[in-house]
């Protein structure tokens, strides 16, 4: 992949599609989880309201029990935000994308005379590019990394094939 810049760039553009699906998908959920939170945050006033109105007898511990309840799922909810709101704040820019060509071209320029470089400078571009290889019972294989800092699953340089 790195060593042809049109496979290099389609599987950019691939993956950036696919992200971009993803975000959507990802956004619907977070307006859900965020409609979740004001609901639950009515019920919670509601049932303070409750529990401070003599007439409706809710007992210190019904309203504990209750309270509880809403903020351990709350909690949850947060959390849940949170995730969703770091794996948005992801999102891919064609900088990256020139980044990626530009150690591309210099993986290209250490292969120039070899396209099976020595041991050390082979280790060393697959460090750069934090591979992965997973052999399944099944026989799959499946090659995954990524390039940065940062992972991605199934990102711009992932691969599965079946061996014999």
């Amino acid at each position: 992949m790195l060593l042809k810049p049109d496979v290099l760039r389609k599987g950019y553009l691939e993956a950036q599609e696919r992200h971009e699906e993803s975000t959507k998908r990802q956004r619907v959920y977070l307006e859900e989880l965020k409609r979740r939170v004001i609901n639950l945050e009515q019920q919670r006033q509601k049932l303070t309201i409750a529990y401070l109105d003599p007439e409706l007898g809710l007992t210190e511990r019904e309203y504990i029990e209750q309270k509880t309840r809403i903020d351990d799922e709350l909690k949850g909810l947060h959390a849940e935000i949170e995730q969703v709101e770091k794996e948005l704040s992801n999102i891919p820019t064609p900088v990256e994308y020139e980044t990626l060509e530009a150690f591309a071209q210099s993986v290209r320029e250490r292969l120039e005379n070899s396209i099976d470089p020595p041991g050390e400078e082979k280790r060393t571009i697959l460090e750069l590019l934090h591979v992965k290889v997973l052999i399944n019972p099944n026989g799959s294989v499946s090659v995954n990394g990524w390039f940065g800092d940062q992972t991605s699953d199934g990102g711009l340089l992932s691969t599965a094939s079946q061996c014999n």
